[in-house]
């Protein structure tokens, strides 16, 4: 039991990640990225290009060329694709409609760029890039790569929330969210924190996927279909724009599945996302961690 909660707390720190970077488009964009599990997948083919043809590198700098290319593709996504639907639509509902079809669009344009890479087959990055090591810690069996996830985790969340409820910049996303018209009017601009918001989601997005795939040890061009659905549970749960319900719900989610995983197989467990989507969407639909504020929720 103890080592499930190790695994769990492992693949809590992944959704964690990946779902901070989604509600954090989400709540400040009104855009429901579905191209930000493509964005996830990519990042671990920036690392796996880097180490290909850059044989050497350290991890550090494979992990930090992986967050920067996945934050300038999320960027040009932002300003070639869902800026100028945004611009041209007629109202807020139309722009949501319209900006979650084109991430559709975007989405299979990089999984199929990426398939492309890869040939269709799933790929790895080199064992050298970060050498394993196992610890047993009262009969739990812990490798560095779990403590790995998990301190990223903890602290590219802490710095998140810190950045978005303390910082001058932060509190203008809030602001551009809860009211972009009435931002502008004080001298807010919307535009670059619009951009500002899709760098720092892709970023959270390359650095999951790069984990991710050092974790499992290995990476294929869909792999962020499944963390995309486990992504809208947690953030439907939370409430959009709710970082610390995300953080919580994703740990919390993990934990679920684990054990279901164990005691009833891999089937029930994928259907648990399904099932919470559906439940709290009829009983809550503003998520059990919402409150007043800058999210939508």
């Amino acid at each position: 039991m103890t080592q499930q909660l190790v695994n769990a707390i492992a693949l809590g720190s992944i959704y964690t990640l990946f779902s901070l970077g989604l509600t954090l488009s989400w709540g400040i964009l009104n855009v429901l990225n579905l191209a930000h599990g493509a964005i996830f997948t990519a990042g671990t083919m920036f690392a796996f290009l880097l180490t290909e043809h850059a044989a050497g590198l350290p991890f550090a700098v494979v992990l930090a060329a992986a967050l920067v290319g996945s934050a300038l593709l999320a960027v040009l996504m932002e300003a070639v694709a869902f800026a100028p639907i945004r611009a041209r639509s007629g109202n807020a509902l139309d722009a949501e409609m319209r900006t979650l079809i084109a991430s559709v669009a975007v989405a299979s344009i990089i999984v199929t760029v990426v398939g492309i890479q890869s040939d269709h087959q799933p790929y790895a990055l080199p064992q050298s890039l970060l050498e394993r090591h196992r610890y047993d810690v009262l009969g739990v069996h812990v490798s560095n790569v779990q403590i790995l996830v998990l301190v990223a985790a903890i602290v590219l969340s802490a710095l998140l929330v810190l950045f978005v409820r303390r910082s001058r910049y932060g509190r203008a996303m809030r602001a551009v969210a809860f009211d972009r018209t009435a931002a502008g009017m004080v001298g807010i601009s919307a535009r670059t924190l619009q951009l500002a918001a899709m760098a720092l989601s892709g970023a959270l997005a390359g650095v999951a996927g790069v984990l991710l795939a050092v974790y499992l040890g290995a990476a294929d061009a869909h792999m962020g279909d499944s963390f995309l659905l486990k992504a809208f549970a947690i953030i439907i749960l939370a409430g959009v724009g709710s970082l610390e319900g995300a953080v919580f719900f994703a740990y919390a989610l993990a934990l679920v599945e684990t054990l279901v995983g164990y005691y009833l197989g891999g089937d029930v467990r994928d259907a648990l996302a399904f099932v919470l989507i559906v439940v709290i969407l009829v009983l809550r639909p503003q998520g059990l961690a919402a409150r007043q504020g800058w999210q939508r929720a």
